[in-house]
């Protein structure tokens, strides 16, 4: 998995005789305060699909059938091209029913529809196409895309983390150096954020086959299946350092 670090410094303030006002009650006077900001992009390793399977009944009973034959086909073929059982979670079911109105507004039942919508999730997300083809095949009837994800964030976030504490530190060097001065200790560092400020998630581009994100699947062109494109993540860490100088 190859991976790009990048840094970029930003906003520095230098203070000479008082204290940066958000650190007004630590820190002394003549004081540097720096931003930091620490990016490693990442390829991502995990796709997740989203699908949804509509079906129309004259009674709920009738409707829920029918969605849970079709969804039995779809995991199935899903399964025999490689995707674990494991990996297909159901994240919305509802069963609701369906009205017709006259001119007069009164309204007539005239059945139920099920809905059931399920996540597809593989790490052999450069064949993501061949999925969504499968799937609206074996009879899924909404296509919401594809998002490309890192399944361990944390571990390039600590990398992120180190080169923003780095970068704030050659920023405040930087500062020190044209004054003349010579800077000193840290005498505080805030990270910035929760310490999981990082994209997890990037959308996937490409065009499918029989259906395309957020369309109906209506037709099959009967041809191969088209590769889904995906970005690098970008996994950023952002810290505030307060140096002393002389």
């Amino acid at each position: 998995m190859g991976k790009k670090i990048s840094a970029l410094l930003i906003s520095a303030a230098l203070v000479v005789g008082m204290c940066v006002p958000s650190f007004a009650a630590d820190a002394p006077s003549n004081t540097i305060s720096v931003a930091g900001k620490g990016v490693v992009s990442v390829e991502p390793d995990t796709a997740v699909m989203d699908f949804t399977i509509e079906t129309d009944g004259s009674n709920a009973s009738q409707a829920q059938s029918k969605n849970s034959e079709i969804f039995n086909k779809v995991s199935e073929t899903l399964e025999n091209a490689g995707i674990s059982k494991d990996n297909i979670k159901t994240s919305y079911y509802y069963v609701y029913p369906k009205y017709k109105y006259d001119d007069d507004g009164n309204e007539t039942l005239i059945g139920y529809e099920a809905t059931n919508s399920f996540e597809v999730t593989t790490t052999d997300k450069d064949n993501v196409g061949k999925y969504i083809d499968i799937a609206l095949k074996a009879g899924v009837t909404q296509n919401g895309g594809v998002s490309f994800k890192i399944s361990q964030p944390e571990k390039y976030y600590s990398e992120a983390l180190a080169d923003s504490i780095q970068n704030a530190r050659l920023s405040a060097e930087t500062i020190a150096k044209s004054l003349g001065k010579t800077l000193g200790s840290p005498i505080s560092v805030t990270e910035l954020g929760d310490g999981n400020a990082y994209n997890v998630y990037n959308k996937g581009s490409g065009k499918y086959v029989a259906g395309g994100a957020g369309s109906s699947a209506v037709e099959d062109s009967g041809s191969s299946y088209v590769d889904i494109g995906y970005d690098k993540i970008d996994v950023t860490a952002n810290v505030t350092v307060v140096y002393s100088f002389n």
